[in-house]
C-alpha cells in the first residue's frame, strides 16, 4: 500500500518542515482511484463474514439494516427470551481443528538437472526454512484457521521490523574529508565495493572518525491481517 511520503526542510528559522511533493498527490490519487474500484459492492461478502463473526460469539438474534449496512439486534421486547445453542461455533471450531492438522511445506525443487539450478533449489529451501522460523509463521496457525473458518479468507503480511527490541549492532562512522562538508555517516551510507562517495557532497574522501552508530539489526515479521482491511479487485 503507498503511504504519503514527505520531506524535511528548513525554514529560515531553522525548525524543521514537512513539504508535500508532487510525487505524494499521485501517489493519493492512484489510492483512491483503486480503493472506488475495490470497495463497489464490497458490503455484499463483509456482510456475510460479519454475520459469521457474529454467530460465532453468540450473537445470533440479528437482523441486517439494509439502510445502516450492518447487523442489528431486532426489536424485541426486553422480557422475551432470546435462547441459543451455539452449534456454529461448535462446527467451526471442528473445521479449524482439522485444518490444524494439516501442515503445507514450500518446498523449492530444481527446474533442471544442472548444478546450478540444485544448488538454487537447495539455497530456496534453506531460505525458505530461515524465513520461516524467524517470521514465526506457524505460531500464527490458530488465528489463520480462525478466519479461514469463518470468513473462507486468509491474508498474511510478512514485513521487517527495525525496532531496537530485537537487538542492535555498532557501524563504524565516517567522515567527509571535504573541508567544507565533513558529513559523518556510517561506512554503508559512504558506499560500496571499496568506492567512497559522500552522501553530501560526493566527496570521494573519507576516514573513520572513531566514533560508532547503533544501527538495529530487525527482525523479519508475519502479521495475519482480517480480510475487512484487504481491498482487493473483486
Amino acid at each position: 500500500m503507498l503511504f504519503p511520503r514527505k520531506t524535511q526542510q528548513t525554514n529560515p528559522d531553522g525548525a524543521d518542515i514537512e513539504v508535500i511533493t508532487p510525487e505524494d498527490f499521485a501517489a493519493a490519487e492512484f489510492v483512491s482511484q483503486r480503493l472506488a474500484e475495490t470497495n463497489k459492492l464490497r458490503y455484499g461478502i463483509e456482510r456475510v463474514w460479519y454475520r459469521n463473526i457474529l454467530f460465532y460469539i453468540g450473537k445470533q438474534w440479528i437482523r441486517y439494516d439494509d439502510k445502516k449496512r450492518t447487523w442489528v439486534r431486532p426489536n424485541l421486547p426486553e422480557w422475551m427470551p432470546t435462547p441459543i445453542t451455539n452449534r456454529f461455533a461448535s462446527c467451526c471450531d471442528i473445521i479449524s481443528s482439522v485444518f490444524a492438522q494439516v501442515k503445507p511445506e514450500v518446498v523449492f525443487s530444481p527446474a533442471s538437472t544442472e548444478d546450478k539450478d540444485v544448488q538454487s533449489a537447495k539455497a530456496a529451501n534453506t531460505i525458505a526454512d530461515i524465513c520461516e522460523d524467524e517470521s514465526g509463521f506457524r505460531d500464527k496457525e490458530d488465528k489463520m484457521n480462525t478466519w479461514l473458518t469463518q470468513t473462507g479468507n486468509v491474508f498474511l503480511y510478512t514485513w521487517y521490523d527495525f525496532d531496537p527490541k530485537h537487538g542492535v549492532t555498532q557501524l563504524p562512522e565516517y567522515g567527509c574529508l571535504n573541508p567544507e562538508c565533513g558529513h559523518r555517516a556510517t561506512a554503508e551510507q559512504f558506499g560500496s565495493n571499496g568506492e567512497i562517495t559522500c552522501p553530501k557532497c560526493g566527496g570521494k574522501e573519507a576516514q573513520p572518525t572513531g566514533a560508532s552508530e547503533d544501527v538495529p539489526i530487525g527482525k523479519m515479521v508475519t502479521e495475519v491481517i482480517p480480510p475487512f482491511e484487504i481491498y482487493a479487485d473483486l
